[in-house]
C-alpha cells in the first residue's frame, strides 16, 4: 500500500521539521527587535510567538506520531528491544519539541529542562535512527547526531559559543536536529523497498 506506516511516519517527520524552519525564519523576519545573537527560543516569548510556538508544537506532535508509526513499521523487522528503545527516544524528543512550544523563556526553569528533553534525546535518537533507514544516510544520521553531542557540550561548558554568540551556538544544537529530521523522514518516506508495496 501506497501511503503504509513507514512512509506517513517519514512524511510526517519532514513535513514537521520542514514548516518549522519556514516559521522560525518568518518569525524573525516579523519580530523586530530579535537578534541572530539570541537563542532562537526567544521567539516564543516574542511579537512573533503565536506562530514560533504553534509550528514548535506541530513540529512535536509529528515526531510524537512518526514514532508510534515507526515503531509499528519496524514490528518483526528490527529487534523488539530495539523497536521500544527507539520509539521511546525518538517520543521524547517530540515531547522536547513540543514543551519548548508550551513553556517559553517566561517559564524558566520549565523552559530550560523542555530545551535540554529535546536536545539530550535528539542525540540517540539521531545515531539510533541508523538502524532504520538505508545507507548512505544511515551514516550521516551517525555523523549528525555526533554533531548534535559535541555542540551542546560546547554550548553548555565554560567555552560556551566558540564565538558564534549563544544565538549561533544554539543553532549548531537544533538545525543538525532539523536536519536529520528533514533526511530521515525523506528517507522512510522514499523508501520503496518491496515490503513497502505489499
Amino acid at each position: 500500500m501506497f501511503f503504509n506506516e513507514k512512509k506517513t511516519a517519514g512524511l510526517l517527520l519532514f513535513v514537521g521539521s520542514a514548516q518549522f524552519i519556514l516559521a522560525a525564519i518568518v518569525a524573525e523576519a516579523l519580530d523586530t527587535g530579535y537578534k541572530f545573537s539570541q537563542p532562537m527560543n526567544w521567539l516564543g516569548g516574542g511579537p512573533a510567538a503565536a506562530l514560533f510556538n504553534s509550528s514548535l508544537f506541530l513540529l512535536g506532535l509529528f515526531i510524537i506520531v512518526s514514532a508510534y508509526l515507526i515503531l509499528r513499521a519496524f514490528k518483526g523487522v528490527q529487534p523488539k528491544f530495539s523497536n521500544w528503545l527507539f520509539w521511546f527516544l525518538l517520543t521524547m524528543t517530540g515531547i522536547g519539541a513540543a514543551g519548548i512550544s508550551i513553556f517559553s523563556e517566561n517559564f524558566g526553569t520549565a523552559h530550560v529542562i523542555a530545551v535540554r528533553t529535546f536536545w539530550v534525546f535528539a542525540v540517540p535518537a539521531a545515531i539510533m535512527s541508523y538502524k532504520f533507514q538505508k545507507k548512505p544516510f544511515a551514516y550521516v544520521s551517525v555523523v549528525l547526531g555526533v554533531l548534535i553531542l559535541a555542540a551542546a557540550v560546547i554550548f553548555l561548558s565554560p567555552v560556551n559559543d566558540l564565538g558564534l554568540g549563544r544565538g549561533g551556538m544554539q543553532r549548531m544544537i537544533q538545525y543538525p536536529i532539523l536536519l536529520w529530521l528533514l533526511g530521515f523522514g525523506a528517507n522512510l518516506a522514499g523508501d520503496s523497498s518491496r515490503e513497502d508495496n505489499k
